[in-house]
């Protein structure tokens, strides 16, 4: 996965991150195993090695749910607001984000792609939601604010947003509930109150 994410890297980049600490001789013989346990399970040729530099062989055929996820965030980001295309390809960028990376390594590498593509999928959520509005579609809208808040419960702009939108759909009781389980989380993790732009959107929304 770290050699697929950076296409190519040098030896001892992957000898410090891996292997951090450890005597040189020791480092390049687990790399030597690691190498050779890859090319073992996935084929002999799916690791290219040019000099110092380590990669995945670009003529094997390798399907990587990060790439295609990437791929369809760079496509939607071309596209301008508002083109019915935009809102087709945030929808294929955002089905195609699998969950959290690697979430079972804890190494600063894969933490950092974690949070990096969590952070990438959050914005394009937002964004899959503004789409949903500029072409009617409030549904649509409320739940990827929703998956947005799974992720991050207790971001204001999220929270604002979904009660807004809960309240354009004439769904009062839900958005009742949310506010209540919101700022309830709030005063209990972080001693705070919601700030003033969601109690007026509360406030609105219970008149």
């Amino acid at each position: 996965f770290f050699l697929a994410d950076r296409k190519q890297v040098e030896r001892d980049v992957l000898l410090e991150t891996f292997w951090p600490g450890v005597p040189v001789g020791r480092q390049v013989s687990s790399l030597y195993t690691a190498v050779h346990a890859i090319r073992r399970t996935l084929g002999k040729d799916i690791v290219a090695i040019e000099g110092s530099l380590y990669g995945v062989n670009p003529a094997e055929a390798v399907r990587y749910d990060v790439g295609e996820f990437e791929h369809a965030a760079a496509v939607a980001a071309a596209m301008p607001p508002g083109d019915p295309r935009r809102f087709f390809a945030l929808t294929e960028a955002v089905n195609a984000y699998t969950g959290p990376f690697l979430p079972e390594f804890l190494t600063e590498w894969a933490l950092e792609n974690r949070r990096s593509l969590e952070h990438h999928f959050l914005q394009l959520l937002t964004l899959h939601a503004e789409e949903a509005m500029v072409h009617g579609d409030p549904l649509r809208a409320v739940e990827s604010i929703r998956l947005a808040l799974k992720i991050e419960p207790l971001r204001d702009d999220l929270n604002l947003r979904y009660i807004e939108l809960l309240g354009r759909l004439q769904r009062r009781s839900e958005a009742v509930g949310h506010y209540r389980r919101y700022t309830q989380m709030l005063a209990d993790e972080l001693g705070l109150d919601p700030p003033d732009a969601v109690r007026e959107a509360y406030g609105r929304l219970i008149d």
